[in-house]
């Protein structure tokens, strides 16, 4: 059974093109991909942006046109208005994404409409709610535009003179670590 591409812009769902094969002796379906790179049409940037604005990578997008994922690797070099689209399709994507996040980290105020009771009727209402500023929004937003100023990690760095160990370290041999370690270990009595 072959399938058409089609993107329903209602849902944004994109169905692949794939011929799919019977099963046999209880094996699963395979699913053939298509491999012409012959068959790019004219319409295909406009397709594909509307696809690359829902996030997908490479693979994913030429999984939705049942083709192998070199064949869009091949169509974005040989094609300038389809690499192009997938890139203007990202961006618009990316842009969203950041928009989200910016208002998560800032807090943001929106309008929004509720049903109101009055005895027996209703009514709608438009009042103004406050999302407030969140926490892990803010910082990972910090960490990830000023990592030196605001990243969780830290490095500790202990150096020394050229064949020293690092300041306030003590360089023991094997057998006074051990004894150390021992001497930790073991238990004590009351009252030491």
């Amino acid at each position: 059974m072959e399938q058409l591409l089609s993107l329903d812009s209602s849902a944004g769902i994109v169905s692949a093109m794939a011929k799919r094969t019977k099963k046999r002796r209880g094996k699963k379906a395979k699913v053939r991909r298509r491999t012409d790179p012959s068959t790019f049409l004219p319409e295909f940037p406009d397709v594909v942006k509307a696809i690359a604005m829902q996030g997908v990578t490479d693979d994913e997008l030429a999984f939705s046109f049942g083709f192998n994922p070199k064949i869009i690797k091949g169509w974005r070099k040989i094609y300038p208005e389809f690499d192009k689209a997938i890139e203007e399709g990202r961006t618009i994507a990316d842009l969203q994404v950041i928009e989200a996040l910016h208002k998560k980290a800032i807090g943001h105020s929106y309008d929004t409409d509720i049903v109101v009771k009055h005895g027996k009727d209703y009514s709608i209402e438009t009042i103004t709610k406050t999302d407030p500023p969140e926490t892990n929004a803010i910082r990972y937003w910090l960490s990830n535009r000023d990592p030196k100023r605001w990243s969780d990690r830290r490095h500790l760095q202990v150096t020394g003179k050229k064949d020293e160990p690092g300041i306030g370290v003590k360089q023991e041999s094997k057998v006074e670590l051990m004894q150390s370690i021992i001497s930790l270990i073991q238990p004590k009595p009351d009252g030491v």
